[in-house]
């Protein structure tokens, strides 16, 4: 099973950011847009997919993880 970066919203206000395996957040953001920008650039960095938790209790799943099959040329 792939890594997940999950994002979602603080119910005392702003957004977390968790990192897989982790217990703890990884940050704390006042917009959403801050949280996403930082929630996709950790997923670049770990290989993973990121799962964000909307206010709507909607969840959307973007794919970040790299290809373990070699390119064509």
């Amino acid at each position: 099973m792939p890594q997940t970066v999950t994002m979602v919203p603080d119910p005392r206000g702003g957004w977390i950011v968790r990192a897989p395996g982790s217990s703890s957040d990884e940050g704390h953001f006042e917009t959403r847009g801050e949280a996403v920008n930082f929630g996709r650039e950790l997923c670049s960095q770990v290989n993973a997919d990121f799962e964000i938790h909307h206010l709507d209790g909607k969840v959307t799943r973007e794919h970040f993880r790299r290809s373990t099959f070699p390119s064509r040329s």
